[in-house]
Formats: C-alpha cells, structure tokens, sequence
C-alpha cells in the first residue's frame, strides 16, 4: 500500500529483528469514516449481526452527502467481502440483504430519494459522514422538503410529530400577532 494513498493514515512502529536490527514497519489505517449518532442506540441493538454488518457496509459505501444506489452489483460486491474475510463462514444470500433493506426502509434507516429503484440516503439523523454543520443543513434541507410534499417527519425529528406541528403552529400564531400590531 502506498504511503500516501488517499482515505488512508499510516504510522511507523520501530521494532526490533531477531538480527538485532531496528527496522520502522509501516502499518495502515483507514481514515475516512462516519459517525454514527447514540439516538440510533434503539435501532442498532434491535439488528442481527448479518444486519449490521451489511449497514456498516452500506455506510462505508455512501458518498459525501449520505446517498447511496443499492443495486446488485453492491450486494453482491457485498456478499464477496463478506466471504473473504469470514472464509465463507457466514452464509449471506441476496435474499437475507433484501430483508434487511426492507428493515432499514421500515426503521428509516434508509429513506427513498425517489431518483429511481435503488437511490437512498442513509439517515443523516443516526449516521453522517462529514461536518456537523453539513449534517444539521441536510436535515434541515430535508425537513423543509417533505414539509412541501406532505411526506412524514417522523424520521427526521426527535419530538412527535404533533408537538413538532403544534410547536409551529404556536410560533406562527406569535408571529401572525407581532405583524398585525
């Protein structure tokens, strides 16, 4: 691996030959990640490990604003890795991620993007690879947009919808005060 492969950090650890020598061994790490969110606590727990892993995977996979096209080329590039480093210990089917696709759909884990079958984006609410500042303007962006649409909210808010309606409705009524005075 090359030292300056992108998505990668490297450090050297100086160990000691049985010649006596010291040689600087170079190790690798991936350094390109996401952060998963403890509100997604409920969600996680409640996976099986084959769920999990194919999540983790999905995450990994996601570009910079948390979108994804899951396909088959994915699955079953996901299935080949899953075989390489388990040794074909773990028997995964294209039939076990599309149960867990559907369970990540019904937790809104993953949300429809609508661009055709396939096209989602992982919820920046319980995952998110970049900023903060990035993430709370996603979420943003996408609570105003199923506003338009009348699409649900519940996957992105932390309170229940109708204290969320409620809260609005209450601000809006104050403002609606302030202006007529």
């Amino acid at each position: 691996m090359k030292k300056n492969k992108p998505g990668y950090s490297n450090i050297s650890v100086e160990i000691y030959h049985q010649s006596g020598y010291k040689i600087n061994q170079p190790l690798y790490y991936k350094s390109t990640g996401c952060k998963y969110f403890f509100c997604a606590q409920h969600l996680f727990i409640s996976m099986s490990n084959k769920e999990r892993s194919f999540f983790d995977y999905l995450c990994e996979k996601m570009d910079d604003d948390n979108k994804i096209l899951i396909n088959r080329d994915l699955k079953e590039a996901y299935i080949a890795f899953i075989t390489k480093i388990c040794k074909e210990e773990l028997k995964i089917t294209t039939g076990i991620l599309d149960k867990a696709l559907a369970k990540f759909k019904d937790k809104k884990m993953l949300l429809n993007l609508g661009g055709g079958a396939g096209y989602y984006l992982v919820n920046p609410r319980y995952v998110f690879r970049g900023k903060e500042a990035d993430r709370m303007r996603l979420i943003k962006n996408l609570i105003q947009n199923r506003l338009m649409e009348g699409l649900p909210l519940d996957a992105l808010i932390d309170i229940p919808v109708d204290e969320f309606m409620v809260g609005s409705n209450v601000i809006a009524d104050s403002l609606k005060k302030t202006i007529t005075k």
